[in-house]
């Protein structure tokens, strides 16, 4: 199995995607397979710039099996739903391999994403010591709540932003 292209794309598949906090979106990984190939597993691993392990995603710890990958060309789509991060790059890496530590590609830092900001997570401000995630949330003291950010963004937050 070599890769051979890797494509970032809109939730629907439809077309290229800008990703921004909190977007759901879809990586998808082309390759070519020379033979059939038993059970094999297609990753991704997810790191800051500065190197720090964000988030790896693998068919294996997914639960996706494929039984038998036959020769010749063909994609894999990973699905990434409410991409929690701040805005920043990510560098990308990518894997296929086998059970038992046996890899047939490995693409280290090979692409890397751009996280656009958004008003999904709240305004963006006060942020400190660099965090990498963002959770949606909504506060509430007593008589006094606030609006889940992540199903409600206010207007007045939307022309913050805009």
């Amino acid at each position: 199995i070599r890769f051979t292209r890797i494509e970032f794309l809109s939730a629907d598949r439809a077309g290229p995607s800008a990703v921004s906090c909190g977007d759901t979106f879809v990586v998808r990984l082309h390759f070519a397979a020379k033979r059939d190939v038993v059970q094999p597993i297609f990753g991704v691993d997810i790191q800051t710039s500065l190197g720090i392990m964000v988030a790896q995603l693998h068919t294996y710890n997914s639960g996706f099996d494929i039984p038998i990958l036959r020769a010749g060309p063909g994609h894999i789509d990973v699905r990434i739903e409410d991409l929690n991060l701040v805005p920043g790059r990510y560098v990308l890496s990518l894997y296929a391999a086998n059970y038992g530590h046996i890899y047939h590609d490995v693409l280290p830092n090979c692409t890397a994403i751009e996280v656009q900001i958004s008003n999904r997570y709240g305004l963006m401000r006060g942020l400190t010591q660099n965090p990498i995630a963002m959770f949606a949330c909504s506060w509430d003291m007593g008589s006094v709540r606030s609006r889940t950010l992540a199903a409600h963004p206010s207007p007045a937050l939307s022309r913050v932003l805009a």
